[in-house]
């Protein structure tokens, strides 16, 4: 009885070359630290997705079927490509589990024809596994993994703490429950933001890579000079009109998660 576990994890079709990455919604946020995130597992990809088929034209469905015409590792990790897939994950971020699948029904998640077989990818963990008709043998050249548990455990991590009542006592800037009043015209708006835009800039370094998920556009000029335009003013308002047909109650306008007009940077 005791040998009989071992065959279990064999069952499915084609086992991970590279196990999920934790951290997918922290590294989403900025473009180098998405390059870090995907860089090992595209490097894999690429290098199998061309050494099986001697092809390197193929789509990427993030990109709405776009050819990977430089090669699979310099697409993943183009700005355009995590411009594409930040516009489609973040107004409903999947969670770390919900992430973690390989579900080709998911739209994070691709597949790619290969001699016997799929390369299947997981555009958000990073995941790869290729699964082979003749039962899922694959190349050596696998990265080594950590198992399943720890990674398990790691992901839910997240999870765990965030029903925790912490969040009030951590606000750098408190709730302004004039937000409507000012939205009304673009002077009483730059007052409003200044504020918080400068506490954006003094705690988070990387504020001139991220996007801002109203705008969809990178906040180059400076998180206080994007949070206090027009623009990005103009932006709110209009998905505001798109979800609302009045705006939120103080209640609910002061939630801080769980609200697409809530936005996360840096670590989760």
């Amino acid at each position: 009885t005791a040998q009989q576990p071992a065959p279990a994890p064999a069952a499915p079709s084609g086992d991970l070359l590279v196990e999920h990455k934790p951290g997918f919604q922290a590294a989403i946020q900025a473009i180098d630290g998405w390059k870090k995130h995907v860089e090992p597992s595209a490097t894999l990809l690429d290098d199998e997705l061309g050494k099986r088929t001697n092809r390197w034209d193929h789509p990427c469905s993030v990109c709405d079927g776009k050819a990977m015409t430089r090669g699979t590792l310099d697409h993943l990790r183009s700005k355009g490509h995590w411009t594409e897939l930040w516009k489609k994950v973040s107004r409903s971020m999947p969670s770390p589990e919900q992430g973690a699948q390989m579900d080709l029904k998911l739209p994070w998640v691709q597949s790619w024809e290969i001699p016997g077989g799929l390369a299947i990818f997981n555009h958000l963990t990073a995941a790869l596994k290729l699964e082979l008709g003749s039962g899922g043998s694959y190349s050596s050249t696998c990265i080594p993994v950590t198992p399943a548990a720890p990674v398990a455990s790691a992901m839910q991590a997240p999870v765990a703490k965030a029903p925790a009542s912490a969040p009030v006592q951590s606000l750098i800037v408190e709730h302004k429950m004039d937000w409507f009043e000012a939205a009304k015209d673009s002077n009483s708006w730059w007052r409003h933001m200044e504020g918080p835009g400068q506490a954006v800039e003094e705690n988070l370094s990387s504020h001139r890579s991220c996007l801002c998920k109203m705008c969809e556009a990178e906040m180059k000029e400076g998180a206080k000079a994007h949070l206090t335009s027009q623009d990005h003013r103009e932006a709110l308002m209009s998905q505001l009109k798109c979800m609302c047909n009045a705006p939120p109650p103080p209640e609910v306008a002061s939630k801080m998660e769980g609200v697409y007009w809530v936005q996360r940077f840096g670590p989760l």
